[in-house]
Order: structure tokens, then C-alpha cells, then sequence
């Protein structure tokens, strides 16, 4: 089983918390895989630079390095799979993704500040966008567990970077679910094209109902086909397939199902392209409380030797 091998944990919202930096280094040796940690601290020397001179606000920041470096080493101490601890400054997105790029990182885990109903930082939502492999947004004060994993997708019959990216996120939803002996659901959410119109149109209401019931069809057997392509999540899989909005119906569905965590696909793309999926993933990173790995679509390479998560 191939698995995750350079590990990055992050912190910049908020201090890594002692179990958290734990359940790095267990994940981490249960992938056999280097560990790094990278603190960023973002420049907040406007103020500090008006009252003091330069060289004394350079100070100021350069002690702030020092004290997170001195902290993590105490929090993480040596350690076998720990390969490196570092504070830099910048901004996060930038100075994380310019890492893992460095680095050659496979996964990154992020301590996120926010709490269920919450919006994540400018910054974490432009990790989540932008990030080039797996962002896990670990929550603060959440208890590891999953038990429960839900895995949302887009099922979409065009197939091309959608129905990888599809692919991608099932093969890790259900790695984590077979590592864990843990339930496995799969979401995906459907809409009758023309469905409002019709029912303008159509007072009995029964032609809206045919329309409605033949777009869900279609919809479950292109989950079908796609359930098809990754053997080990169809053979555990309970499917949910909602009608209405993306968000919405996915975190309807974390609370029904009661999922531990949420493993969805964020193409990050500008432009009307991957609008809907950005701000889906991004919208509901902000309104569940359960943990969330965000999955970019893998490069040519990468996708030569996907990996599995032994987490």
C-alpha cells in the first residue's frame, strides 16, 4: 500500500496544540513518512513600524520567530519522523504552497482558528484553493476520530479533471475508511435542469415530478459508473444523493450521517470554471464541524504514483 510521505503541519491561525502535534507525529510514523513543521507568522508590523523605527519593529518580529521556533522544538521534541521545524514570515498561502512545492510535501494538516459555523481566514481559504496537494483542516478542540467519513462529489458524466478529481477524493475517503474500519457515505448533489420553469408551466406538478425523478436516475447511475472505477469505496459505500444546493445538502448531510470527517474537492480555478466547486468546498469548510481534507486535482505526474493514507 503506498501512503502519504512527506507530511507538512502548518500552523498559523492559532498555536499547534500539544495533541495535535501528537497525532502528527502518529500519523506521520503510521505512513512511514517525514514530518516538518512550518509556523508562519503574518507581517503585522504596520503599527509597530509607524511608533518605533525600522530596525526596532525587524526586532520585534525576529524575537516572535524565535519564541515559536523555541516552542515547537519543546512541544515536538526529538523525534525519529520529525525532519525539521521552521518559523518564517509571510503570508501563509504563499509561504506554505512555495514549501510544499520546495519540499516536495504530499499532505499538509492546518490548524484552523474556526469553529462550526465560523469562517475560516482569508489565508486557510486561499491554502484550501490553491494548495497543490491535500489540505487537512484540523479543527481546535476536536478529538481524532473517524469513524465516520463522508466523501462529496460531483459524479459528473464529462468525465475529464472533474471525474479524477471524483476519483481522487474517493480513493482517500476510502482508504481512510478501510484504515480505520469506518463507515463510508458518499454524497453527491443533483438538480433537474429546467425544473423551475416547468413548474411555472405545469400545474399538476406531474411533469415537474417525472423531470425531477429522471435527473435523479441519471444522476445515481453516473455515481454508479463512478463507484465503478474505485472498487474499494463501491464495496462499502452508503450513497446519499440530495437535490438542491451544493452546500447546503453536503452539510445536511455531515449532520444526518453524523461524519467524523469530510473528504471533498476543491479545484480552486478563477474564472466561471470552477466557481461552483471552489465556493462549495470553501462555504462548507466554514458551516461544518466535523474535520475537512480538501483534494486539488493531481498534476500528470502525482497521478502516476497516487498515494494512500494510513492515517
Amino acid at each position: 500500500m503506498n501512503r502519504y510521505r512527506n507530511i507538512l503541519l502548518v500552523e498559523a491561525d492559532r498555536p499547534i496544540s500539544a495533541d495535535e502535534a501528537s497525532r502528527a507525529v502518529t500519523l506521520a510514523r503510521r505512513n512511514a513518512a517525514r514530518l516538518t513543521v512550518l509556523s508562519v507568522l503574518n507581517p503585522r508590523s504596520g503599527l509597530v513600524s509607524i511608533l518605533t523605527s525600522a530596525d526596532t519593529a525587524q526586532a520585534v518580529q525576529e524575537g516572535a520567530l524565535r519564541e515559536r521556533a523555541t516552542r515547537l522544538h519543546e512541544l515536538l521534541p526529538d523525534s525519529d519522523v520529525v525532519h525539521g521545524i521552521e518559523a518564517v514570515m509571510g503570508p501563509t498561502a504563499k509561504m506554505v504552497i512555495d514549501r510544499v512545492r520546495r519540499g516536495g510535501h504530499d499532505l499538509v494538516l492546518a490548524v484552523a482558528r474556526s469553529a462550526r459555523g465560523r469562517p475560516l481566514s482569508r489565508e486557510t481559504r486561499s491554502l484550501v484553493r490553491r494548495c497543490p496537494c491535500p489540505v487537512w483542516v484540523l479543527r481546535a478542540g476536536k478529538a481524532p476520530k473517524e469513524r465516520r467519513i463522508l466523501a462529496a462529489v460531483e459524479a459528473d458524466p464529462d468525465g475529464g479533471e472533474t471525474s479524477a478529481l471524483d476519483r481522487r477524493v474517493l480513493e482517500i475517503a476510502a482508504s481512510l475508511a478501510e484504515r480505520h474500519r469506518a463507515e463510508l457515505h458518499v454524497v453527491t448533489v443533483w438538480s433537474a435542469y429546467g425544473d423551475v420553469q416547468l413548474g411555472r408551466r405545469s400545474p399538476d406538478g406531474n411533469a415537474r415530478l417525472d423531470l425531477r425523478r429522471d435527473a435523479k436516475g441519471e444522476r445515481h447511475r453516473d455515481l454508479d459508473s463512478l463507484l465503478a472505477s474505485v472498487p474499494a469505496a463501491r464495496r462499502r459505500a452508503t450513497l446519499h444523493l440530495r437535490r438542491g444546493r451544493p452546500a447546503s445538502e453536503i452539510r445536511r448531510t455531515v449532520e444526518e450521517a453524523d461524519s467524523d470527517l469530510l473528504v471533498i474537492g476543491s479545484r480552486g480555478r478563477r474564472g466561471l470554471a470552477g466557481l461552483l466547486l471552489r465556493n462549495t468546498a470553501e462555504t462548507v469548510l466554514g458551516r461544518v464541524g466535523c474535520e475537512v481534507i480538501t483534494v486539488r486535482p493531481e498534476p500528470p505526474v502525482a497521478a502516476m504514483s497516487r498515494g494512500e493514507l494510513a492515517a
